[in-house]
């Protein structure tokens, strides 16, 4: 269907305008806008658009931006009435509002008023798109259906992953090349242990598997949508599978991690102690593995072959974080801009002339120093407190709370290795509004409301006439 839009469209223009048509025009109502928001984010290619007048640039806009748009004409435009909550502030909106900091504020400093508000118009698509969502997800049902679609969209995505490993064509490849007459994709994609890594329709390897991470802990909670036991377990399995087309330790760190928080959360700590028994003996097993395979030990990266900037690419990270670490102590309190602390780390530039910021808390620090790092801290600590606080009791079903956890936690081991692009902010945006969710007594007080029975009708009283015999 993808590829057939790509014939139809051959501009990104057509496309994003195809995009905010069919999504404004095919839902039906609130909850399948916000399914299909989710379904549309992870299944779009990442397309960009530079928009120009008279030779002069206005500003970019991509294939998130055109989805965030068409969500909220959708919302404001198709349907007025908000549900769900009021407005009244809580410590998810305030990290939401305080991620603006560092990516927009901070990155941006010191360039033109013209382009700083250039800079400003996606980050503020991101935010309005999570209040969009935190405001209307009023029901626990409307709740596990968006996760139902997040799930629908990593089975697809991981058998598009499967298939781009096995076979070595990056199918998305060649419909970025037909829209947009030149390929971004062909410049991230990369080889380890001779297969290629799959990205599918993420800008990256890593992008795909921190996406897929997620929808399996959605899934992992979504026991009661499968018919079966064993149809459960599969499509666990397939994503398991699909994070592992993408070569990604880390989100592989982090998918063990996020399974023991939820079993934990849903009050399963015998079975989480078996897992992690599995685990750590599973982990000894690959290492075995690696000294006797090649494949095996560039996989887990014994062998570190793969180079960035010269230097092993495992190594490339240490080299990161300490060469940050010394720039940002230079103005550690507020930071500057990225320009300038990217000309001061050209030591450790790739082969392309770039510099990788792959931990999005070192890319804070650096660019609005402690003072924007500890108000984003501040307000994530806040999250986890009211997580915490409204942990449910034992008589209720503690699924959408145990994927609330466990999906933050993920999603705060990721960024410690992901660069805050793509489709990372709608991730987060997507935990946000679910911690939102659990956490607020309105919403609890919707999802365990029970419609009021309809008045009984009165009783009518009927006179049987007494039957009369005859002499």
């Amino acid at each position: 269907m993808l590829l057939a839009t790509a014939a139809l469209t051959p501009m990104p223009p057509l496309f994003f305008f195809a995009v905010i048509i069919v999504f404004v025009a095919s839902v039906t109502n609130v909850t399948d806008a916000l399914c299909r928001y989710v379904l549309f984010v992870g299944l779009l290619p990442p397309l960009q658009w530079h928009i120009t007048a008279g030779g002069s640039y206005l500003f970019k806009v991509d294939t998130i931006d055109a989805l965030n748009i068409g969500m909220i004409l959708c919302m404001f435009v198709r349907y007025r009435a908000s549900r769900g909550p009021g407005w009244k502030p809580r410590a998810e909106d305030l990290l939401v509002l305080s991620m603006l900091i560092p990516f927009w504020i901070g990155e941006n400093r010191g360039l033109p008023v013209s382009e700083f508000l250039r800079a400003g118009v996606s980050e503020l698509l991101v935010v309005l798109s999570y209040f969009v969502l935190r405001k209307n997800l009023m029901r626990a049902v409307d709740f596990r259906m968006v996760l139902a679609a997040l799930v629908v969209s990593g089975v697809i995505l991981s058998v598009y992953a499967v298939y781009e490993a096995k076979s070595g064509w990056a199918v998305f490849d060649l419909m970025k090349r037909q829209i947009m007459m030149g390929s971004m994709q062909s410049h991230n994609l990369m080889v380890r242990g001779g297969m290629l890594r799959a990205s599918t329709t993420m800008s990256g390897p890593l992008m795909l598997a921190c996406y897929l991470t997620i929808a399996f802990l959605a899934a992992a909670i979504s026991r009661r949508a499968f018919k079966s036991e064993l149809v459960w377990l599969g499509i666990m399995g397939a994503l398991v599978v699909g994070v592992l087309a993408c070569q990604s330790r880390g989100n592989l760190v982090a998918i063990v991690l996020g399974l023991l928080v939820l079993l934990v959360a849903q009050r399963r700590a015998k079975i989480a102690v078996f897992v992690a028994v599995g685990v750590g003996l599973m982990g000894g097993l690959a290492v075995v593995a690696a000294s006797q395979s090649l494949f095996a030990s560039s996989f887990i990266g014994l062998n570190a072959g793969e180079t960035r900037g010269g230097v092993k690419y495992l190594d490339y990270r240490e080299v990161l974080l300490k060469r940050g670490l010394e720039e940002g102590a230079k103005h550690r309190w507020f930071g500057a801009s990225l320009k300038k602390n990217l000309d001061d780390m050209s030591d450790i530039e790739e082969n392309g002339g770039l510099i990788d910021l792959v931990n999005t808390y070192l890319l804070i620090y650096l660019v609005s120093g402690i003072a924007g790092l500890g108000v984003i801290l501040a307000a994530l600590l806040a999250v986890i407190r009211n997580l915490l606080k409204s942990r449910p009791k034992k008589t209720e079903d503690p699924s959408l709370w145990a994927f609330a956890v466990a999906g933050l936690i993920a999603v705060i081991v990721q960024l410690s290795f992901m660069s805050y692009i793509d489709r990372m902010p709608m991730l987060l945006m997507l935990v946000l509004a679910a911690a939102r969710w659990v956490s607020d007594p309105a919403s609890k007080r919707v999802a365990t409301a029970r419609p009021k029975a309809a008045p009984r009708p009165r009783r009518q009283l009927v006179m049987a006439r007494r039957p009369t015999g005859t002499a």
